[in-house]
């Protein structure tokens, strides 16, 4: 068990975020030792206005004058964490609502290896929450990341490996973030907590999910043309960096068959 918990910097990045911002402040406040950094991309709704009029706890506020998506908003934040010296930092959506002991929750499954590098929260969904949203993320060998366990009910197990921390709450180390760099800001949106996984894996780093830390998450599977569009880019960016070119070819065939589709 945890008898001081370190300071913690908790970064989120809002873009028209004013009907989540709210709740999720209230939910936010009652956590123990830390620090909260907003990042806005360029919101056109209140978003602004309200953080401002915020006062039940203190905000380090980062506004943007255009959208720079979401990895580069958050290396914003991160930047900020490690110039002063958070020894944990927390990527963190503000449509999320955490429960009463995540953060410690979150805190002690970092702590149970020095080999874990990442921890993602047990995300349920918020209008169902017996129901997961996350129980873990899973990678598909073709690049495809996806949601594990969807819309399954929730179980009682415990931390366990998964294959990446989804970037709606992910806790990661200082030391770990140190070693396998910031967020890479080419990809803009999707798939970012995707590759900094992988490349967390590479690097010799296990990536659990904290079965105890709850997370309730509004989460809308959206379809768009833009969506897609980046998905399927920054699917096949992942895989060419970091496959051979012999594993390459070797599943050609099934990246064929699945282009068609």
């Amino acid at each position: 068990m945890l008898s001081n918990l370190p300071k913690t910097c908790i970064i989120t990045v809002t873009y028209n975020s004013i009907r989540h911002l709210a709740a999720f402040l209230e939910s936010i406040s009652v956590q123990p030792c830390f620090e909260l950094v907003i990042i806005d991309n360029a919101s056109q709704d209140n978003t602004r206005e309200f953080l401002k009029k915020w006062h039940k706890i203190p905000l380090k506020l980062i506004f943007n004058s255009k959208n720079l998506g979401f990895a580069m908003a958050c290396n914003q934040g991160i930047q900020y964490a490690l110039s002063q010296e958070f020894e944990y930092i927390v990527l963190q959506n503000p449509d999320t609502l955490v429960e009463a002991d995540w953060l410690y929750y979150l805190i002690e499954s970092a702590c149970h290896s020095e080999k874990i590098g990442l921890v993602q929260s047990t995300l349920v969904l918020k209008d169902a929450p017996h129901l997961y949203n996350t129980s873990g993320n899973q990678m598909h060998y073709l690049g495809f990341g996806f949601c594990g366990d969807y819309l399954q009910p929730t179980q009682s197990v415990g931390d366990h490996p998964i294959a990446f921390a989804s970037g709606a709450s992910l806790l990661i180390k200082k030391e770990v973030l140190e070693t396998i760099g910031e967020l890479n800001p080419d990809f803009y949106m999707y798939c970012e907590d995707q590759e900094w996984g992988w490349r967390a894996r590479i690097l010799g780093y296990d990536i659990v999910v904290s079965t105890r830390a709850i997370v309730h998450h509004e989460y809308d599977f959206i379809k768009s043309s833009l969506k897609h569009y980046y998905l399927e880019r920054n699917r096949w960016w992942i895989v060419c960096q970091y496959y051979q070119a012999k594993t390459l070819f070797l599943l050609f065939p099934a990246f064929l068959i699945i282009e068609f589709g």
